[in-house]
């Protein structure tokens, strides 16, 4: 779980979230059974562009 925290915190970067943000936007887009990346930059107002890249940077792969 903390390897899910730390990648919405990175995603999610100029949202200003602290960790208790990010874990509560996991545990409702985990409750929904949706994407947690989409949920979060939709959430907030990050384009889902962004957020994977931003995801595919943390993760070391090409976006």
């Amino acid at each position: 779980m903390s390897k899910a925290l730390a990648l919405i915190r990175v995603v999610l970067s100029d949202a200003y979230i602290d960790t208790s943000q990010a874990r509560h936007l996991l545990a409702v887009a985990l409750e929904a059974e949706i994407d947690p990346l989409i949920h979060c930059a939709i959430a907030c107002d990050i384009s889902e562009t962004l957020a994977m890249q931003r995801a595919a940077a943390w993760a070391s792969c090409v976006f």
